[in-house]
Formats: C-alpha cells, structure tokens, sequence
C-alpha cells in the first residue's frame, strides 16, 4: 500500500471470488474507492508491487507486465517502453529513487538481469555489466536472497556481479560512465555476504554508509564507504563468531522501520554504537566508532546478554546495561556519542518493555518498564518517572493530544492530575473482553479495536475522557466481529497492523455476512464507518 501527497491510498485488491489482484486506489469515501485498471483481465490479476510516489504519479511495476506509471485513472495508467521486452524484477528490495530518477533492476533475453534507470519519461539499460544473456544483478542465496537497490546521495548503490568479482558494492549516478564497483571485499571471483533480509546498508555516520558483512575465515566485519565515495573500507574485524547480529523479521509494532533483532545498531551524532555478541562465553561488547579505520572503541567488556534494541536522543545512546543474571538486573544508560562517557539514567530494574522500544516525544523520548512509564532526555536529570500501574509485561505506546497512550490489557492515557500519573480508558478482564494492539490516532479522535462479549472484535474511539470513551459502531451486529478474532494473550499476532491510518481516516480488513472480508474505513464517526467497496 501507498498513500500519494493528497492523501490518496493505492493498494493491491481482488474480488473475494478470485485472484484477480489488481491495482485500486481510495481517498476514504465510497465513491472516490475503484480498481485503477484491470491490466490483466481474466481469474489471474496482475499483481502490482515496488509501489513508489515519483515525480507526481504512481510507478509501480507488475510481475511479467512491466513498468506502470498512472496518475489514478484508468485512461492514465500506461506501461513504460522498456527495450528489448524487458521485465523488472519484482521482489521488495529491487528498486529505489535517488537523483530524481527510479534505479530498478530488468532483465531481458539478450542482456539477463542488469541495472536499468527510469528519468520520469525513458526507461534505459544502465550498463550489461555481464555482456551477452548472462546477468550481473542476480541473487546469492542464502547470503543476499534478491539483488538490493539502496539510495546514496543522489545516486544508487546496488549489488551487483560483473562475472569477474563476485557479488560486491556498486554505486551509479544512472550512466553507463558514472557506474562503478566500489568494492572488493573478497578478492577474486568470491563475493560480499550479507544477511539474507537485511537491508543493504544498517546507518550511515557522517552521510557514509557502514555495512556487516560475513565471512567463514573472518567472522563479522565492519565496513565503510570512503569520503571519496569509490571504495569500500575496512574499519574491523568485530568477531569471527557468527551470527553477530541476530536478524528478525518485521513485526505489527514495526511496520515502518524494520525489527532489529536483539542487537544494538544505532547511529548518534556523527557515531556508530553496535556489540559484538560471544557465544562461548555468552557475553557483549558495546563498541562505538566515527568511522575512522581500525578505530572503534570499545565501551564496555564481557556484560550479561541482553535482549532489546537501544535507542538515542539527540547526541546520547540510550542504552540497556545488564548488571546480573535476573530479568530485574538491568539499568538505562546515557552514553554520550563523542566522549564515550555514561550515566545511570535509571537504576536496576530497566527491562524495556514498550512497542517501540523508545517513543520520539517533542525534546525527549518515552520507554516502558513492568509497571512504570518514563520520559528521558538522554540525561539523569532530565528522566523522570510519568506513570505508574502501566502493563506488566509493557504494550504498544502512541502520542495523543499531547499526551502518551498505552494499550495492553487496558487503553490508558497520561495524565498528570491522576495519582498514578494515568488514567484507565477501556478495562479489560484478560479473558473475554480486552482491547487489542490497533490505534489510529485521527486528530481530537482516537480510533481503537476493543473485544468484549456483547459485540466481538469492533472499532472504539476515545477523546481520552473515561465518558468519551464508546463503542463506535458495532459493524456486525451482536457477537460477531467485524475484525478476525485474536486471543486475549495476542502473543501470536506478530503481523502487520489491521488499522492504518491516514491523518483524517483509517482503512482496515473488515468482516460481514454479505461481502466477506473487503476493504473498510472511518473517520472516528459512526456514519463515516463502513464498506468502502465491494471489490
């Protein structure tokens, strides 16, 4: 899905009684929701994907189809000439802007899979970087499953195999004469290895790309790109234990920047922080570097293993210290990114449980542990204690009307009159009624999923007032939900989330008798609640 600078959202979309997956488009209101254009016709669709906003339309690309452009209408949804029937190829990953032009990769019988560019009017082949039908731009499974596009300035850095190299770094500014290997990590007609879902760079310091990259003879190792741009680095052998990092995939809390696993990869100030992890003995290494080569510091030596992403604020890594062996043993850090030098921001008890780990406030950033709620500049001084009587086991936490919300096993807001720093806005039992980890804060209205006996799983909203605080619309009426059911624990629902918002109206998968599970929206009012289309 993609929401375009008017607020209108593309999405791929299939009647219930196929698989005619197609390219639709709705700007939250029945009328304006319809199927772009049917650019497969038949059962099959089309399946669009690498939907991405460039120079004023949509570009998009269809598996076997080629490349779209469309400005919403179907008389404006054209292919682009590629030559020499070139496809692109589809997978997530594959594609990115920089420059004003879109770097995709296309292959071609004559030519196999090679860098191609598209300025807003031609589609070229940037180089066959392999002559003949032989590809450059191909997967290494189980090192990099897909080839990889990422942005660099106003060009692209992508992965590439010219057939005498191996897979190594490339960078392009979209001519044949501006695109160059700028690596060679492995010597010879071996190549780079990365982590299989990894993106292709993790931070860049001082606008210079780092990347972790695997070899069997050397471990983990940390490299980056020169300040002339033409070469990669070697800045350290981090560990030749493997993995270092444990990589996870994306999960509901994370939609929109990817799960980090239980390392710690964190850019602050013109710094990097990572930890070289031992397996025998199990202990951490918190290191930091600016980049320079054979530079980095180490910060601590040999801590407990610790589980959690850090976070930063400003110049300071935020950052979880493990003191001992019990879940309890554990205190926040500031790190400064310059000096290296710490302070306690919170004592033995910092087992960070919020979604997301850190939550960006104006000046200062909010983070959960069992039972309390805390605010931090990234100073002792600045962290004080806001709430307490919050989750045991921590929930997903948002910015609303100013103030922080929490959903767990209850739906609680801050608020500083209240003893506890909090009130209660919706009371779960933990059994059967409970609400779930959907918000969608929609201006003076915040839009939530609740379940409970009377109506199952349905929309709720709240002006974060216990009086202002209703069911919204019980869309199935009775017991039946209009949201597939979950189980009050909700440990199993590591998806992406059911309710998205979009600034004045939220889209979700809704349930009903007549049309089966289709596209919904709301504006936090009950007559703008309903089916927006029974695709």
């Amino acid at each position: 899905m993609l929401v375009d600078p008017s607020g209108v959202l593309y999405f791929q979309g299939s009647s219930l009684a196929s698989n005619d997956e197609e390219l639709w488009r709705s700007d939250g209101t029945p009328s304006g929701t319809w199927r772009v254009k049917d650019v497969l016709p038949g059962p099959e669709g089309s399946w669009p994907s690498g939907l991405v906003w460039f120079d004023g339309a949509l570009l998009f690309h269809f598996p076997g189809e080629g490349l779209w452009t469309s400005d919403g209408t179907e008389a404006g949804t054209l292919p682009v000439a590629l030559a020499d029937g070139a496809q692109p190829l589809t997978f997530w990953g594959e594609w990115t802007v920089a420059g004003g032009k879109y770097f995709f990769a296309a292959t071609d019988p004559a030519h196999g899979a090679e860098p191609w560019v598209f300025d807003g009017t031609t589609g070229s082949r940037i180089a066959d970087l392999v002559p003949g039908p032989g590809s450059s731009v191909v997967s290494d499974f189980p090192y990099t499953s897909r080839p990889i596009f990422a942005t660099f300035g106003s060009e692209a850095i992508f992965t590439a195999d010219d057939g005498t190299n191996g897979m190594e770094l490339w960078r392009t500014d979209g001519s044949a004469g501006g695109t160059v290997r700028i690596s060679d990590i492995v010597p010879g007609a071996g190549g780079l290895r990365m982590p299989v879902y990894g993106s292709l760079y993790d931070a860049s310091v001082g606008g210079r790309p780092m990347i972790i990259e695997h070899q069997p003879a050397f471990g983990e190792r940390l490299w980056r790109l020169d300040s002339a741009g033409g070469s990669m680095q070697l800045i350290e052998v981090l560990n030749g234990q493997t993995p270092l990092f444990e990589r996870r995939g994306t999960d509901r809390f994370s939609l929109f920047e990817p799960e980090r696993g239980s390392d710690c990869f964190e850019a602050a100030d013109h710094y990097l922080f990572f930890e070289s992890r031992l397996n025998e003995p199990a202990s951490i290494d918190p290191f930091r570097t600016d980049g320079a080569i054979g530079g980095p510091e180490e910060i601590f030596h040999g801590l407990p293993p610790r589980e959690g992403a850090c976070g930063h604020h400003l110049d300071r890594l935020l950052y979880v210290r493990k003191t001992g062996p019990q879940e309890v043993d554990a205190e926040l850090l500031g790190i400064d990114a310059a000096s290296g030098s710490s302070e306690v921001l919170l004592l033995s008890g910092a087992s960070l449980r919020s979604r997301p780990p850190f939550l960006e406030m104006t000046g200062r950033q909010a983070f959960e542990t069992p039972f309390s709620l805390y605010e931090t500049d990234g100073t002792a001084a600045g962290t004080a204690l806001l709430a307490t009587e919050m989750e045991e086991f921590g929930g997903r936490i948002d910015l609303f009307l100013g103030e922080i919300v929490e959903v767990g096993n209850a739906l609680r807001i801050t608020d500083a009159a209240e003893p506890t720093g909090a009130r209660i806005l919706f009371q779960g039992d933990g059994i059967s009624t409970f609400p779930e980890l959907d918000l969608a804060p929609l201006g003076p209205t915040l839009v939530f999923v609740a379940t409970d006996p009377a109506h199952g799983s349905e929309l709720w909203i709240s002006d974060g007032t216990v009086e202002g605080t209703a069911l919204l619309a019980d869309s199935n009426p009775g017991p039946a939900s209009v949201f597939r059911g979950v189980s009050a624990d909700r440990y199993w629902e590591l998806r992406d989330p059911r309710l998205l918002g979009a600034d004045t109206y939220a889209v979700f998968a809704g349930l009903s008798a007549v049309a089966g599970e289709e596209l919904w929206v709301t504006d936090g009012t009950a007559l703008g609640t309903g089916l927006l289309r029974d695709i």
